[in-house]
């Protein structure tokens, strides 16, 4: 049997404004901010969650292990309650599958309105049309590359490639932040 795995993505607003999970997979309203597992292609697979309500972000790992701890000495699994606190500002999610799967998990903000158009946005964002746009930029990528850098049929292809990926990682490394940061320290040298 190929083994059990768990992915978890969690949505957060530092400021305490409530967040609420996307509609159609936890029987919430279908025009919130998040949507996940449209078009997943999985045999054998479980969505939990659990939502928390704090100021303290920085705790996010404690506030997920305390609620996975609790589940798995009540029913000898690791997984979520499946509950959520009154107006909580941080939603986890939880994805469990085994090796080897393929899932789409899609973010799109500001996704109330008409269904139609956001089956569209879905459907754009996801499965094969997803891969034919990733393919296409990863040859627009590859085209530039040898055009700006005069990439000449001498170099190997391995040379090629570790250029490439060193100047793919430069680019997306090189990050931009608007805003205020939030750093916690401990009150105790613990």
């Amino acid at each position: 049997m190929s083994e059990l795995v768990h992915l978890f993505f969690y949505v957060a607003d530092e400021g305490g404004t409530a967040v609420d999970l996307g509609g159609g997979v936890m029987d919430i309203r279908d025009d919130s901010i998040l949507a996940l597992v449209r078009g997943m292609m999985l045999d054998d697979y479980e969505i939990h969650y659990s939502g928390f309500k704090t100021l303290h972000i920085h705790n996010l790992s404690e506030l997920v292990t305390a609620n996975l701890g609790t589940q798995a000495r009540k029913f000898n699994r690791l997984q979520f309650s499946d509950t959520s606190d009154h107006s909580p500002n941080i939603l986890v999610l939880q994805i469990s599958a085994r090796i080897s799967f393929k899932a789409d998990v899609v973010f799109v903000s500001g996704s109330s309105g008409h269904i139609s158009r956001m089956e569209e946005r879905f459907r754009s964002l996801t499965a094969c049309s997803l891969t034919a746009r990733l393919s296409e930029k990863q040859n627009q990528f590859e085209d530039k590359f040898e055009r700006t850098f005069n990439i000449s049929d001498e170099l190997n292809p391995e040379a090629k490639a570790v250029s490439e990926a060193a100047l793919g990682t430069l680019l997306g490394g090189t990050g931009y932040f608007y805003g205020q940061s939030k750093i916690s320290t401990p009150t105790s040298s613990n």
